[in-house]
Protein backbone atom coordinates (compact mmCIF):
# COMPACT_ATOMS: atom_id res chain seq x y z
CA UNK A 1 0.00 0.00 0.00
CA UNK A 2 1.60 3.43 -0.83
CA UNK A 3 1.52 6.51 0.54
CA UNK A 4 -1.00 7.99 -1.72
CA UNK A 5 -3.75 5.55 0.04
CA UNK A 6 -3.57 7.79 3.16
CA UNK A 7 -5.08 10.76 4.05
CA UNK A 8 -2.94 13.50 5.12
CA UNK A 9 -5.65 15.38 7.22
CA UNK A 10 -6.82 12.26 9.32
CA UNK A 11 -3.95 9.73 8.54
CA UNK A 12 -6.64 7.48 8.06
CA UNK A 13 -6.30 4.64 4.73
CA UNK A 14 -8.27 5.61 1.79
CA UNK A 15 -9.37 3.26 -0.90
CA UNK A 16 -9.22 3.41 -4.49
CA UNK A 17 -11.76 5.85 -4.47
CA UNK A 18 -10.50 8.16 -1.86
CA UNK A 19 -13.16 7.08 0.43
CA UNK A 20 -12.27 5.55 4.35
CA UNK A 21 -10.90 2.06 4.69
CA UNK A 22 -13.16 -0.15 7.08
CA UNK A 23 -10.32 -0.98 9.77
CA UNK A 24 -12.15 -4.08 10.15
CA UNK A 25 -13.15 -4.95 6.57
CA UNK A 26 -9.89 -4.03 5.62
CA UNK A 27 -8.45 -7.46 7.61
CA UNK A 28 -10.19 -9.54 5.02
CA UNK A 29 -10.12 -7.06 1.83
CA UNK A 30 -7.89 -8.41 -1.21
CA UNK A 31 -6.78 -5.77 -4.24
CA UNK A 32 -4.77 -7.34 -7.40
CA UNK A 33 -3.81 -10.36 -5.06
CA UNK A 34 -2.71 -8.31 -2.64
CA UNK A 35 -3.79 -7.97 0.87
CA UNK A 36 -4.65 -4.18 2.14
CA UNK A 37 -2.72 -4.12 5.31
CA UNK A 38 -4.05 -1.76 7.94
CA UNK A 39 -2.47 -3.77 10.68
CA UNK A 40 -0.31 -1.31 12.01
CA UNK A 41 -1.62 1.26 13.80
CA UNK A 42 -5.18 -0.45 13.77
CA UNK A 43 -5.55 0.00 17.75
CA UNK A 44 -5.10 3.73 17.62
CA UNK A 45 -7.64 4.14 14.88
CA UNK A 46 -9.84 2.23 17.05
CA UNK A 47 -9.41 4.41 19.85
CA UNK A 48 -9.63 7.24 17.75
CA UNK A 49 -12.92 6.44 16.36
CA UNK A 50 -14.56 5.19 19.95
CA UNK A 51 -14.39 1.37 19.11
CA UNK A 52 -11.81 0.38 21.62
CA UNK A 53 -12.78 -0.80 24.98
CA UNK A 54 -10.85 -2.25 28.64
CA UNK A 55 -12.10 -4.59 31.28
CA UNK A 56 -10.28 -5.00 34.59
CA UNK A 57 -10.87 -7.96 36.92
CA UNK A 58 -8.69 -8.10 40.20
CA UNK A 59 -9.09 -10.89 43.07
CA UNK A 60 -7.12 -12.38 46.29
CA UNK A 61 -6.82 -15.84 45.96
CA UNK A 62 -7.04 -18.69 48.34
CA UNK A 63 -4.45 -21.62 48.02
CA UNK A 64 -5.81 -23.12 44.23
CA UNK A 65 -8.62 -20.73 43.62
CA UNK A 66 -10.11 -20.42 40.49
CA UNK A 67 -11.77 -16.50 39.35
CA UNK A 68 -13.94 -16.66 36.14
CA UNK A 69 -14.46 -13.00 34.94
CA UNK A 70 -17.26 -13.74 31.29
CA UNK A 71 -17.89 -11.72 28.45
CA UNK A 72 -20.60 -12.04 25.97
CA UNK A 73 -20.45 -11.04 22.69
CA UNK A 74 -23.08 -8.97 21.16
CA UNK A 75 -24.88 -10.35 17.90
CA UNK A 76 -24.35 -7.38 15.79
CA UNK A 77 -21.17 -5.99 16.44
CA UNK A 78 -17.47 -8.20 15.92
CA UNK A 79 -15.31 -8.28 19.02
CA UNK A 80 -11.46 -8.30 18.08
CA UNK A 81 -10.14 -9.39 21.10
CA UNK A 82 -6.32 -8.21 22.07
CA UNK A 83 -3.62 -10.05 24.02
CA UNK A 84 -4.89 -9.55 27.73
CA UNK A 85 -2.08 -8.37 30.22
CA UNK A 86 -2.57 -9.99 33.41
CA UNK A 87 -0.49 -9.51 37.07
CA UNK A 88 -0.01 -11.71 39.54
CA UNK A 89 1.10 -11.09 43.26
CA UNK A 90 3.81 -13.71 43.38
CA UNK A 91 2.59 -14.56 39.62
CA UNK A 92 1.93 -18.67 39.70
CA UNK A 93 -1.32 -18.93 37.55
CA UNK A 94 -2.51 -20.72 35.06
CA UNK A 95 -5.01 -18.52 32.65
CA UNK A 96 -7.90 -20.45 30.44
CA UNK A 97 -10.00 -18.59 27.78
CA UNK A 98 -13.11 -20.71 27.26
CA UNK A 99 -15.77 -20.68 24.16
CA UNK A 100 -19.56 -21.12 25.11
CA UNK A 101 -19.61 -21.14 28.59
CA UNK A 102 -23.44 -21.65 29.99
CA UNK A 103 -25.30 -22.05 33.27
CA UNK A 104 -23.56 -18.39 34.54
CA UNK A 105 -24.87 -16.95 37.77
CA UNK A 106 -23.38 -14.24 40.12
CA UNK A 107 -20.70 -12.19 39.68
CA UNK A 108 -20.56 -8.21 39.32
CA UNK A 109 -21.27 -6.76 36.20
CA UNK A 110 -18.56 -3.94 35.09
CA UNK A 111 -19.02 -1.50 32.22
CA UNK A 112 -16.23 -1.50 29.67
CA UNK A 113 -14.23 1.64 29.61
CA UNK A 114 -14.26 3.15 26.11
CA UNK A 115 -10.82 4.25 25.80
CA UNK A 116 -11.29 7.23 23.84
CA UNK A 117 -12.84 9.39 26.70
CA UNK A 118 -14.41 11.71 24.12
CA UNK A 119 -16.61 9.33 22.87
CA UNK A 120 -20.19 8.50 23.97
CA UNK A 121 -20.04 5.16 22.32
CA UNK A 122 -20.72 2.08 24.99
CA UNK A 123 -19.89 -2.00 24.39
CA UNK A 124 -22.52 -3.63 23.39
CA UNK A 125 -20.52 -6.70 25.10
CA UNK A 126 -21.10 -7.49 29.05
CA UNK A 127 -18.49 -8.98 31.21
CA UNK A 128 -19.44 -10.47 34.92
CA UNK A 129 -16.23 -10.57 36.97
CA UNK A 130 -16.34 -13.17 39.85
CA UNK A 131 -19.17 -15.53 38.04
CA UNK A 132 -20.26 -18.95 38.53
CA UNK A 133 -20.30 -20.92 35.53
CA UNK A 134 -21.55 -24.55 35.23
CA UNK A 135 -20.12 -25.17 31.85
CA UNK A 136 -17.26 -23.60 30.82
CA UNK A 137 -16.76 -24.53 27.02
CA UNK A 138 -14.67 -25.22 24.84
CA UNK A 139 -11.47 -24.32 25.76
CA UNK A 140 -9.47 -21.47 22.95
CA UNK A 141 -6.46 -20.27 24.55
CA UNK A 142 -4.30 -20.91 27.73
CA UNK A 143 -1.03 -19.78 29.46
CA UNK A 144 1.16 -20.17 32.67
CA UNK A 145 2.53 -17.24 34.44
CA UNK A 146 5.64 -18.22 36.15
CA UNK A 147 6.34 -17.32 39.89
CA UNK A 148 8.18 -14.48 39.75
CA UNK A 149 8.29 -10.95 41.78
CA UNK A 150 6.61 -9.15 38.62
CA UNK A 151 4.89 -11.22 36.23
CA UNK A 152 3.15 -10.22 32.97
CA UNK A 153 1.85 -12.32 30.18
CA UNK A 154 -1.02 -12.28 27.27
CA UNK A 155 -3.57 -14.50 26.33
CA UNK A 156 -5.00 -16.49 24.08
CA UNK A 157 -1.09 -15.35 22.17
CA UNK A 158 0.61 -12.24 20.84
CA UNK A 159 -1.84 -11.82 18.21
CA UNK A 160 -5.79 -10.85 18.48
CA UNK A 161 -8.60 -13.00 17.96
CA UNK A 162 -11.82 -12.10 16.57
CA UNK A 163 -14.55 -13.95 18.81
CA UNK A 164 -17.82 -15.28 17.69
CA UNK A 165 -20.87 -12.97 18.09
CA UNK A 166 -23.73 -13.38 20.84
CA UNK A 167 -21.14 -16.13 22.41
CA UNK A 168 -20.24 -16.58 26.52
CA UNK A 169 -16.50 -16.91 26.69
CA UNK A 170 -14.85 -17.29 29.90
CA UNK A 171 -11.64 -16.39 31.17
CA UNK A 172 -10.47 -18.60 34.29
CA UNK A 173 -7.84 -17.87 36.38
CA UNK A 174 -6.38 -20.02 39.25
CA UNK A 175 -3.70 -19.51 41.49
CA UNK A 176 -0.94 -21.84 41.25
CA UNK A 177 1.27 -20.39 43.74
CA UNK A 178 3.31 -22.33 46.55
CA UNK A 179 5.27 -21.46 49.80
CA UNK A 180 7.51 -24.25 49.94
CA UNK A 181 6.01 -27.70 48.87
CA UNK A 182 2.26 -25.58 49.90
CA UNK A 183 -0.10 -23.76 48.17
CA UNK A 184 -0.64 -20.63 49.36
CA UNK A 185 -2.52 -17.16 49.02
CA UNK A 186 -1.69 -15.13 45.76
CA UNK A 187 -3.51 -12.15 44.20
CA UNK A 188 -4.19 -11.09 40.57
CA UNK A 189 -5.06 -8.09 38.31
CA UNK A 190 -5.61 -8.57 34.62
CA UNK A 191 -6.80 -5.79 32.24
CA UNK A 192 -8.22 -6.76 29.18
CA UNK A 193 -8.87 -4.66 25.86
CA UNK A 194 -11.06 -5.24 22.68
CA UNK A 195 -11.52 -3.59 19.47
CA UNK A 196 -15.80 -3.55 18.62
CA UNK A 197 -16.69 -2.90 15.14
Amino acid sequence: MSIANMSPRTGRILNENDEVLNEADALRKYSDSTVARTTVGLDFIAVQDGRAYTGAAYSALTAGQTVKTVMVTPDDKDIIFLPIHIQGALGALSVILYQGSSNITGGTTIAPQNRNLNSTNVSGATITVGATVGTNGTAVGAFYVLQSAVPSEVLPSALPIILKRDTAYTIAVTNTALSGESPTANAFVAEFTYIEY
